[in-house]
């Protein structure tokens, strides 16, 4: 989750410092580290059909995760994080033959992730900002194949109270049976006061097709706020709703439909050192 600056009058400046540090085109001063602490919970279900037998199947996903970022100077910062999936739970149940099936090999440590930022456009004076990220995520838990991302952002402050960016990202495996991802997404940062800001979202991704199945695409929007408890640490609580284009295995013996209610809850604690 991401926070706006707001630059109304030189109080405000500057118990807005975190806010800064944490707009997704920012890069930590030389030597500045923060940390974020968030809770994810993930859910949805689609009606499915497997070699001509109807069903359906939900998924439920909860995240911990811990993450540190630490200023290198000369526009670069890097970070790290490291996350546990509580909960990981697929339900599959058929009805002609009746089948219940549930699947919990996802659950557990998950694998970490590095990444390094590097801002092309980062003067404070400026309006427009533009960073760019690279992150790994290697198999460290044999769950998960390796992935490798990469993201653009750009940044512009509208008014004193908005500041809008939008970005671009890509991300693939080794493992051919995962699907390598693009997508573009936007958002807007609007502060009502000293401690509350709203974050709306909007995204889109394409997930490509693999040797076993077919592409697919997924929209979602979302709404956030900022909260600020104290100097330099604050909560974020927020909401995503998606939704996911049909899809099927090659073969065709596997289709799923469109998944109408798609939703990820999130709660972000986060502080400024």
């Amino acid at each position: 989750m991401k926070k706006i600056l707001a630059l109304v009058g030189v109080g405000l400046v500057s118990v807005c410092h975190a806010e800064d540090a944490t707009f997704p085109t920012a890069i930590l001063g030389q030597g500045t580290m923060d940390a974020a602490f968030s809770v994810v919970s993930d859910s949805n279900s689609s009606i499915i059909n497997f070699n001509g037998n109807p069903g359906r199947q939900s998924l439920d996903i909860t995240v911990e995760s811990a993450q540190i970022r630490y200023g290198l100077g000369s526009d670069w910062h890097v970070g790290a994080r490291l996350a546990y999936r509580s909960e990981g739970v697929v339900r599959t149940d058929f009805s002609s033959p009746p089948g219940h099936f549930v699947d919990t090999t996802s659950e557990g440590r998950q694998n970490p992730s590095l990444w390094a930022s590097y801002g092309f456009i980062n003067d404070k004076a400026s309006p427009f900002s533009l960073s760019g990220t690279i992150l790994v995520t290697p198999d460290t838990t044999g769950k998960q194949d390796s992935r490798y991302s990469g993201q653009l952002v750009a940044g512009w402050w509208s008014s004193d109270t908005l500041r809008l960016y939008g970005g671009y990202s890509v991300a693939a495996g080794r493992d051919r049976d995962t699907a390598d991802t693009s997508g573009i997404s936007v958002g807007a940062r609007t502060y009502l006061s000293e401690t509350v800001a709203l974050i709306p979202s909007a995204g889109y991704t394409r997930y490509r097709a693999t040797d076993t199945y077919s592409s697919r695409t997924q929209y979602q929007i979302g709404l956030s706020s900022r909260v600020r408890l104290m100097r330099n640490t604050y909560i974020l609580p927020g909401v995503m709703l998606y939704r996911n284009s049909s899809g099927a295995s090659k073969d065709g013996l596997f289709r799923r439909d469109a998944t109408a209610n798609g939703r990820v809850l999130i709660l972000e604690f986060y502080h400024l050192f």
